[in-house]
Formats: structure tokens, C-alpha cells, sequence
């Protein structure tokens, strides 16, 4: 049975038609556009949580194979971690400092370094300064003072900076450039706020200026 309109409401199926074949197309690309973004918005946070999960299980990985001296394992674990991006990538800096220090307490000096040196690219900010930092000491721990002051060139941020003062005051010391080593210290001295690091620092300063006594 055929749908019978008045002559008003013909009249406004009619201007409605008319509407939509001037307006049509920009209507449903709008639809289309917000479609889209919601669903891009949706799917980088699936992605964003996946790959946390994922990362969350390599960091952990790393932990456990460095408590276990099982340098291999927490190397590719590290490895996988840094593979994943974005979020992997943030975290692998950390992940290196975990296996490194573990390294360095077990005396495998060579694991400690060859990871933070594959750390060191990734790192960003403050992260890059531990990076730094712990190559040096590295570095320091193997008798290669030079080595360890190529590291420290680099600006820090600013809370840093006492570290790689006394990090370089030890390079030069080691190098027997006393005056330096002595400036250096002190540099560190000039922003070390923890009593018991700036009483290590006075021994160090303290020490470099009993021997130019003699």
C-alpha cells in the first residue's frame, strides 16, 4: 500500500533530498573521520597496553636471569626489551642498570659494559646520565681512566652533575693529575646535598691534598 504524503510533508522529503545531495558527502565524511579517529584512538591504546604487558614481562625476565648470573638470558631478555618500541626502548635504560650492577658485584666487568654501551644510545634525560655514569665507573673498575672521561663529556642535567664530577675527580686522580681531580671533587662538593656522600667527597679532596704535600 503506497505511503500517501500531503502536500507539506512532499514538500519537505523534497527539501530534505535536495539537503542531502548538497550536504550528503561532507556529512559522511565527517561520520567517517570521527569513525576513524575513534577507532585509532582505540587501537593505540590496545597497543600501548600490549606492549606494556610485554615490556613489563622482558624487564622481569631481565631482573630475574641477573639475580641468577645467567648473563646470557638477561642479555637477550634486555634485548627483547629494548626491541619493543616506544615503551621497551624507555624502560631498557633501567633494565641495564639492573644487569650491570648485578654484573659488576659478581665481578663480570665485560657483561656490565657491553650492555650499558648498547644502553647508552637509547637513553634519554636523566636516564642517560646513570647510563653515563655507570659506563664510567665501568670503565674506572677495569683501569681505563681515559675511557672513562670520553664518558663523561657529554652534558647531564643538572642534579647530575655532582656525580660526574666525582666520577671524573676519580678518573684523574687515577691519572695522577691531582690539582684536576682535587677540582673536580670540589665541583661536586659545590651541590652535594647527602651528608654521607659529601663526608666520601671531603676524604677523596682531603686525601689528594695530603699527598701533593709531600
Amino acid at each position: 500500500m503506497a505511503l500517501i504524503l500531503s502536500h507539506e510533508e512532499q514538500e519537505q522529503v523534497e527539501a530534505l533530498k535536495a539537503w542531502w545531495r548538497e550536504n550528503g558527502r561532507w556529512v559522511m565524511t565527517a561520520v567517517a573521520s570521527a569513525l576513524l579517529v575513534s577507532l585509532t584512538w582505540n587501537g593505540w591504546r590496545w597497543w600501548h597496553s600490549a606492549q606494556s604487558q610485554e615490556a613489563a614481562r622482558h624487564y622481569a625476565a631481565v631482573v630475574q636471569a641477573s639475580a641468577a648470573k645467567q648473563w646470557d638470558e638477561a642479555e637477550q631478555s634486555w634485548q627483547r626489551l629494548a626491541a619493543i618500541p616506544w615503551v621497551g626502548k624507555r624502560q631498557a635504560s633501567y633494565a641495564a642498570l639492573t644487569v650491570a650492577h648485578a654484573a659488576a658485584r659478581a665481578g663480570s666487568w665485560s657483561v656490565a659494559e657491553r650492555v650499558l654501551a648498547l644502553a647508552l644510545p637509547l637513553a634519554e634525560g636523566e636516564a642517560a646520565a646513570l647510563v653515563r655514569q655507570q659506563a664510567a665507573l665501568v670503565r674506572l673498575a677495569q683501569n681505563d681512566p681515559q675511557g672513562a672521561l670520553a664518558l663523561l663529556e657529554s652534558s647531564v642535567p643538572a642534579p647530575f652533575a655532582p656525580l660526574m664530577s666525582e666520577v671524573r675527580g676519580d678518573a684523574l686522580a687515577m691519572l695522577g693529575n691531582r690539582e684536576a681531580a682535587e677540582r673536580s671533587y670540589v665541583e661536586a662538593l659545590t651541590s652535594a646535598q647527602d651528608p654521607m656522600w659529601r663526608s666520601i667527597l671531603e676524604a677523596k679532596r682531603d686525601q689528594l691534598r695530603a699527598r701533593s704535600t709531600y
